[in-house]
């Protein structure tokens, strides 16, 4: 699968950061969180309430990262969403 998938549909967008719905060839849905200024490789992939993923580019601590608070509200939203 390449990067953009089976589909992708923007979910959510802030000023450096983008958020799509992406589904896999199984069906399996999760979002794919990208910073607008590099699109090939997502900064993170949320795929539900209890799991999300970083990229090995994401500072440590995570709260070091330059769009942490964007990031923050992205999380949030898809948190509220159930998603």
């Amino acid at each position: 699968m390449g990067l953009m998938g089976v589909f992708m549909v923007v979910k959510y967008s802030t000023e450096h950061l983008i958020c799509y719905l992406d589904k896999n060839d199984r069906g399996e849905i999760y979002h794919k969180i990208f910073e607008k200024e590099d699109m090939k490789e997502p900064i993170a992939i949320y795929v539900n309430r209890t799991t999300m993923h970083l990229a090995n580019r994401f500072p440590q601590p995570e709260n070091r990262y330059k769009y942490f608070n964007e990031m923050c509200e992205i999380v949030s939203v898809l948190y509220d969403l159930g998603e």
